[in-house]
């Protein structure tokens, strides 16, 4: 029973067990009938299929599901199908196939493949549609792809955009059968192609011959997958069989078609350079036509004309035109430009619209010929569309004479006025008769005015009555014959003209209007000058109303690339009459741009594009180079007007109006800049978000506005920054990093290329975000205004401290060297009147000029750079940080400004001892770096040589090698180079005046470029107010000199030696200070050179003192003066017996604190010359006081008694033994200085014999 069981339980396992794999298989061929189903009926219509996919569950109706079901089951769809949906426009089903078209192209993966590479895998998986719309998105979404995925190799997606249809272009030129060899195109000519393309550089040879070669190996094949095509000729019996083949078919003959005239219009059409194409009749008219047309169109022209000229008949004139006509139809059509342009400017001579006469029935038949012309050879006239327009021009003009409408005159008019528009009304307010209005304006401008009706009757009409009843004539015939609409047909049709045909026509258009504005008299020029007596000498504006009618009508029907060309064109138009001296013509083209403008921006703009920032170029040439207030308040408001209306689809846009921004910020007239900034506030208050992918540009244009003329918005600007540092801090900009990663921004500066990889890829592209908003607040701080500079360095302190632990060490180290370092060079070139000390010891703290530089910043700034550097330090890695920190302390303290220097010494100070306070501890290198940096302060300011006073002498009790140190003066080389730096022609604009925007300055130096960040050369000029790093090129001034800076040479000495004494003097306690703080970290070598910088030190001041005819000769040139004593000599009794002090303290404390035999051999022999030395001093001072007349000796005794005190003190702290070697000298110097008559010594003395002499004894 229990096998049987068992054997039941199998059958029923085995039975569930092909029970499932059936189901299995079911379920997996009717999914796969499904998805054929689906398939089937998305090749006959995408929607269905789509539809019928979806029901099923197959797919969701989401733009990433279509996508991938695109791709996924690309080899069994139609690819025209495929790509006729993808190209779809942005309303089809409320823009869902632009949609998947996104999500299609992004799921691709570009990155590092070859462009041509790219295009090829691109179009493996549809077909292009014939559409020149479609074909346009379509490439559109690739570029982006290509360059997001490839950055290092285009330097915007325009290039790459531009260069896929140049790739497109060469596929089919070197592989369309019908195309002959000798006309392929060559490897030479696809490099001329394609240079130029983009304003944003030039593509690499390299890369284009790489391109041209593959493309010529192997074309680009968009076939269908062979198993579709056998499976298509398998339902041939279909009845939908045909039409999918007839779909298809067509399809790629329209891709065909469409790919060589895009091409065609795209590339061989080079602006002025002109286009090497020429249309091709069919074979049979080359063959026989055109040779016949050749030898008899100038005869036929000649004949045509004569008799034309003299007909009255009307078959005969009908026959002229109709060979006219004929003629100008040939020439087009067989490509013959001097026939063409010959007939048709003999025809629009014919109609007289150019002259002053009477017009005849064939005069206005010729006017119909020319304009049926225009009409049915549109797109062949090319070139000649110029006399066609000029035609039109005056025949408009005649129209509007007719209609009794006001001419451009009464607008544009520099004479016009409000009350002129009233003139043509009478006083009831109803218009007055064109013939009454005539005998007005005749009567006004006549040479007969204000004579009695009897001359008047016999003196006969004027020549300008004449001329006018001639043109009432002429008027009303054409008005009569001619429709408005015909005209109005021509500019209509201009959307249907090719790519070549329309530039011309834009091109020609453009020319007749830039006449019409400029030809003084109205058109004058084409009309005669009888004519000047009739019209003002007005603008007219008939072409500017049709270019922006032609603009409107082509700009959403033409490819992104051919609608370039067109604009570059508008480009250069819109500019030169936007400038133009009439303003309200001015205005008026500015206004018609802002429509256009408006229009165009509504169109959906991808990343990485620059087709807006092209676009609103004219607004950004216009407001810097113009001089007119109106209009640059007209601009600001136009771009005000542009984003309340289209800042959701603005995308590279954003870059021409913050420059346009920025202009208006550099305005002196305040109006003008507080336009701009409410503009830009409005923007940061209410669409911060829109901003993020331009936060580079933004920071500029805020920084620009702190630097404008303007304080409380320039104060306004700072907390705007303020709040962007928030913003950025809080991740709020993130998006922007990825937009801008790579890229260069508009300073030129590209992290990620950096050769020296100072910064990481990731934290540079956070970084560059950044750096404009520190580098602007640092630049400011120069500002020379003191709420601004106070503003921007208060704003910056608060961004540091708030955010700084956000940045790397090697961040920081950026931040120190771009941002913080650059703000004390202001000081440096501070020019204002700062209080000098009059002898070195007189004041300690001076009190600085509280409306200068150094007086409201120096402190500050110094401190800030003090605080960062201990709030973000890091141990053992900021070593060359820290080098750089005493470097710029340094800078300051060895100069000639004494305020700024005492700073320099403070913040040195300050920074040494904060250390011990912070926590940390001084490392090895850095004692080095200290060590050094207190010694080249001692020893840089000490000065030898007066200049035509004299020089110090030396006294013979120097030792041998502090006379190799005072044998040079430092501070006089520190002249001597500032001397040679300010004549110094070495390099271009080293040393010369020149005028800025900002006042007048010197050029210090030229900064060298720094590779590692891409910064270009800076010229350092030194302003009144501060210094200014600056790329460009000012004008050189003529007005300064080298003088005006010192005009009294010996001042600038006395200035520089002063603040080198003063600053010597301060030193000392520095070094006392710094030593006592950090005692045990220095070494046998530093205490060397800091305690010989010191003796230097001391025998320079004994030096001075000694030499008695130097002193005198300084007191002569009112050298040092002490004002409680107005005749005593200069002297330096301070810095002598401080410096004799302070190395005895540092000796007898090395002594005591350092047991080492390596310091005792040092220090030993130290203390007994300085010893011996001080006391010897100071026995003689005493012995000569008995002997002097000099009231200032006591003074000497005083300050030497003090010094003895310290040498005495540090005898008695000495062991037994060190005294045991100083004893058979020293007793004898006891023995005389029991007898001075100071009390503090003869004690000490005392003691020295209490403690050391009666040890010794017993």
């Amino acid at each position: 029973e229990e096998e049987n069981f068992d054997n039941t339980v199998i059958k029923d396992d085995s039975s569930n067990v092909v029970t499932d794999v059936v189901e299995i298989f079911d379920k997996k061929q009717k999914f796969q009938e499904e998805i054929e189903n689906g398939i089937l009926k998305f090749n006959l219509s995408p929607k269905k299929g789509l539809a019928y996919l979806s029901n099923l569950k197959h797919i969701d109706m989401t733009p990433s599901s279509v996508a991938n079901f695109l791709l996924q089951f690309q080899d069994r769809l139609d690819k025209a199908v495929v790509g006729d949906y993808l190209g779809r426009e942005r309303e089809y089903e409320n823009g869902f196939c632009l949609k998947v078209l996104h999500e299609y192209v992004d799921s691709m993966d570009f990155k590092n493949l070859e462009f041509d590479l790219a295009i090829r895998q691109f179009l493996s998986g549809f077909r292009l549609p014939g559409e020149a719309q479609k074909i346009d998105r379509i490439m559109e979404k690739f570029a982006e792809r290509y360059y997001l995925q490839n950055r290092d190799k285009f330097a915007s997606a325009d290039m790459a955009f531009i260069l896929a249809f140049s790739t497109i272009m060469l596929q089919t030129n070197l592989h369309n059968p019908a195309i002959r060899d000798d006309k392929r195109m060559t490897k030479e000519q696809f490099l001329k192609q394609n240079k130029g393309i983009s304003s944003d550089g030039e593509l690499p040879e390299d890369m284009l011959m790489a391109i041209y070669d593959r493309i010529a190996a192997e074309p680009i094949r968009i076939n269908q997958d062979e198993k579709f095509v056998k499976k298509q000729k398998k339902e041939e019996s279909s009845i939908f069989s045909v039409s999918i083949d007839k779909k298809r078919k067509d399809a790629y003959n329209s891709e065909r078609i469409e790919m060589v005239r895009a091409g065609e219009a795209l590339f061989k059409q080079k602006s002025k350079r002109g286009f090497l194409y020429v249309k091709k009749a069919k074979q049979s008219d080359e063959k026989y036509v055109r040779p016949m047309f050749e030898v008899a169109w100038a005869p036929i022209f000649g004949v045509l004309s004569q008799v034309l000229e003299i007909a009255e008949d009307d078959n005969t004139i009908n026959l002229c035109l109709t060979g006219f006509q004929y003629a100008i139809r040939l020439a087009c059509r067989l490509d013959f430009p001097v026939a063409k342009d010959t007939y048709i400017n003999a025809l629009s001579k014919f109609t007289t619209l150019d002259t002053v006469k009477e017009m005849q029935q064939k005069n206005v038949d010729c006017i119909k010929i020319l304009l049926d012309i225009a009409i049915s050879e549109k797109d062949y006239i090319d070139e000649s569309w110029i006399q066609i327009l000029q035609s039109i021009s005056q025949l408009s003009r005649l129209q509007l004479f007719a209609s009794g409408l006001h001419t451009d005159d009464m607008f544009f008019s520099e004479t016009a006025s409000v009350s002129s528009a009233d003139t043509n009304y009478s006083s009831h307010g109803r218009k007055k008769s064109m013939a009454f209005r005539s005998f007005e304006k005749n009567n006004s401008n006549s040479v007969t005015f204000g004579l009695d009706p009897f001359t008047k009757f016999f003196s006969g009409p004027t020549k300008a009555e004449i001329i006018r009843t001639l043109e009432e004539a002429n008027a009303d015939m054409v008005m009569k014959e001619i429709s408005s609409s015909i005209i109005d047909q021509i500019f209509l049709n201009s959307q249907y003209l090719s790519e070549q045909s329309v530039w011309y026509f834009v091109k020609s258009l453009c020319e007749v209007s830039m006449l019409e504005i400029n030809t003084s008299s109205s058109m004058n020029s084409f009309r005669g000058k009888d004519s000047s007596s009739i019209e003002s000498a007005a603008p007219r504006i008939f072409s500017l109303q049709k270019i922006v009618e032609v603009a409107d009508f082509n700009m959403n029907i033409r490819p992104r690339i051919a609608w370039s060309n067109i604009w570059n064109l508008l480009t250069t138009y819109f500019t030169n009459v936007g400038m133009n001296d009439n303003l309200a013509l001015a205005m008026f083209a500015i206004d018609s741009l802002k429509q256009l403008s408006i229009k165009f921006l509504h169109k959906e703009e991808l990343s990485n594009f620059n087709f807006q920032r092209i676009f609103l170029k004219p607004y950004e040439v216009i407001i810097a180079r113009s001089k007119s207030h109106e209009i640059k308040d007209l601009i600001l408001r136009c771009i005000d007007i542009m984003i309340r209306a289209c800042a959701v689809n603005i995308r590279s846009g954003w870059r021409t109006i913050f420059a346009i921004l920025e202009v208006a910020a550099s305005q002196e007239f305040v109006e003008i800049s507080s336009i701009g900034f409410e503009t830009l506030e409005r923007l940061m208050t209410t669409q911060f978000d829109l901003l993020i992918f331009d936060f580079v540009e933004l920071m500029n244009c805020l920084v620009a506005f702190v630097a404008g003329s303007d304080v409380n918005i320039a104060l306004r600007a700072l907390s705007h920054l303020s709040r962007c540092a928030d913003n950025l801090a809080q991740g709020k900009v993130s998006p922007a990093i990825f937009a801008q990663h790579n890229s260069t921004d508009s300073m030129g500066i590209s992290w990620e290329k950096s050769k020296v990889k100072v910064l990481d890829s990731n934290e540079a592209s956070v970084f560059r975000l950044w750096w404009p908003l520190l580098l602007g607040l640092s630049t400011r701080v120069a500002d020379p205004r003191i709420p601004v500079r106070v503003g921007a360095l208060s704003t910056l302190d608060q961004v540091l401290r708030n955010y700084g632990n956000l940045f790397s060490s090697q961040t920081w180290a950026v931040i120190f060297k771009g941002v913080l370092f650059p703000m004390i060079d202001s000081a440096k070139t501070d020019f204002a009147t700062q209080s000098v000390s009059s002898f070195p010891s007189e004041n300690p703290v001076l009190s600085a000029n509280r409306t200068s530089w150094i007086g409201t910043m120096g402190q500050p700034v110094l401190k800030l750079c003090k605080d960062m550097f201990f709030m973000f330090k890091v141990n053992n890695q900021n070593i060359q940080l820290f080098s750089d920190m005493l470097n710029m302390f340094e800078s300051c303290i060895c100069q000639d400004t004494e305020i700024l220097a005492k700073m320099g010494l403070k913040a040195f100070h300050d920074l040494i001892l904060s250390v011990s306070e912070t926590g940390l501890t001084l490392s090895i290198n850095e004692a080095d770096l200290i060590s050094k940096r207190l010694c080249s302060c001692i020893i840089n300011n000490i000065c030898t040589n007066f200049s035509e006073v004299g020089t110090i002498k030396i006294v013979d009790e120097t030792p041998e090698f502090i006379k190799v140190f005072l044998s040079k003066c430092p501070l006089l080389l520190r002249r001597n180079s500032k001397e040679v730096k300010l004549n110094s022609q070495e390099t271009v604009n080293t040393g010369s005046f020149v005028i800025t925007s900002y006042g007048e300055g010197k050029i210090e130096e030229m900064l060298p470029a720094v590779v590692s960040l891409d910064i270009p050369v800076r010229k350092a000029i030194s302003l009144p107010w501060g210094r200014l790093y600056s790329v460009q090129d000012w004008k050189i001034s003529e007005n300064l000199s080298s003088e005006s800076l010192d005009k009294l040479p010996w001042a600038s000495i006395n200035r520089s030696v002063m603040t080198s004494l003063t600053v010597t003097l301060d030193t000392i306690k520095v070094v006392g200070d710094i030593i006592k703080e950090h005692q045990t970290v220095w070494t046998l070598n530093h205490y060397q050179d800091i305690l010989s910088s010191l003796e230097v030190l001391y025998w320079h001041a004994r030096s001075f003192n000694s030499d008695k005819n130097l002193r005198r000769a300084l007191f002569d040139r009112k050298f040092m003066k002490f004002p409680d004593d107005p005749n005593r000599l200069p002297h330096l009794l301070e810095q002598e017996v401080f410096s004799l002090s302070k190395i005895l303290e540092i000796l007898f404390s090395i002594n005591k604190s350092v047991n080492s035999i390596e310091f005792q051999s040092f220090v030993e022999p130290m203390i007994e010359r300085l010893v011996s030395m001080t006391c010897e001093k100071y026995i003689s001072i005493e012995a000569g006081l008995l002997y002097s007349i000099e009231v200032h000796d006591t003074d000497e005794h005083e300050a030497y008694g003090a010094a003895v005190l310290i040498a005495l003190h540090g005898v008695m702290e000495l062991t037994l033994n060190q005294y045991k070697k100083l004893h058979s000298w020293f007793s004898e110097t006891l023995a005389k200085l029991i007898l001075c008559d100071d009390v503090d010594v003869r004690s000490c003395v005392s003691q020295i014999y209490l403690n050391q002499v009666n040890k010794l004894i017993f």
